[in-house]
């Protein structure tokens, strides 16, 4: 027995009462026991996702029952990798091949996409992405790893006026994809505790082709900074690839799970406000002649 949802609620284990909305089945092994969800014909083998992940349940036994806690999913194992070549014109158009391999939770919440409508699935990426303007999809592609539970997407972007033009020079945004941050609201004087229910793991690869015309003229400096509710890494730099200059940009960004007290929140609040702002990061472009 489980409070199924995807907002993590135990049983309480000192009072003895009818808990829980949902139930699934426990197969008990040596080393680690299996879980399986019995009302979906779609989740993969022992996969549990956060409907019922890593909490308190009712495990009833022939003899009895005991309170035991389900699949907990870490900081690595909750990853989503993307790599995206990006060709940009002077104009701000461009173009852009996606590949993004989720794992873990991101699995569960990414994998019914397949068998959604190309409609559904053009509104899912257009809403997701609603920054980059103009912006088209091509129909994805998908690689749907059950056994290892990995889900694959493949995609090209289009879309206009991702550069700024200011005279001879323009400013490329070199976070092509935004984080997924907390909007952390300012409160001066925070009575509850705060809790973050899942890490995750995020890196991020952006490749940019610049317009032949033009040459980096300034990058930013890579940056890095690490707290007790995560770390977030940026490294920029320019390669020489097939004769053509490329800025290379890698993005690491962790969130630990935890809970934390209320005077702590300033300092979270703090950390998050770092990641947005690194969203802003900018190459100057300056045009040959």
């Amino acid at each position: 027995m489980v409070y199924g949802g995807e907002e993590r609620r135990d049983l309480k284990e000192d009072f003895a009462s009818m808990q829980g909305n949902h139930v699934i089945l426990n197969i008990p092994q040596e080393e680690e026991d299996v879980w399986l969800e019995c009302t979906s014909q779609t989740d993969p083998f022992n996969y549990l996702g956060d409907f019922t992940d890593n909490r308190n349940v009712l495990l009833i036994k022939p003899d009895g029952g005991k309170i035991v806690k389900t699949k907990a999913y870490s900081v690595l194992d909750n990853s989503r990798i993307t790599a995206c070549q990006i060709n940009v014109n002077e104009s701000g158009n461009f173009n852009a091949n996606v590949k993004r391999v989720s794992k873990g939770v991101h699995y569960g919440n990414i994998y019914h996409l397949m068998r959604q409508t190309q409609e559904r699935q053009d509104l899912y990426y257009k809403n997701s992405w609603s920054y980059l303007q103009n912006l088209q999809v091509s129909p994805p592609k998908f690689g749907n790893d059950r056994e290892n539970q990995i889900f694959i997407e493949e995609l090209t972007l289009t879309g206009e006026n991702l550069v700024t033009k200011t005279g001879s020079r323009i400013l490329l945004p070199l976070n092509f994809l935004v984080p997924p941050a907390y909007n952390v609201p300012r409160v001066n004087s925070r009575k509850l505790p705060f809790e973050i229910s899942r890490g995750a793991t995020y890196k991020d690869v952006f490749s940019f082709s610049i317009p032949s015309n033009y040459k980096i003229e300034t990058l930013p400096e890579s940056l890095s900074f690490t707290s007790e509710f995560g770390k977030f890494e940026l490294k920029i730099e320019s390669k020489e690839e097939d004769g053509e200059r490329v800025i290379e940009v890698v993005r690491e960004y962790v969130v630990e799970e935890g809970r934390w007290s209320p005077d702590l929140y300033p300092a979270f609040r703090d950390f998050m406000v770092k990641v947005n702002t690194s969203s802003n990061q900018k190459a100057v472009l300056i045009a040959n002649n």
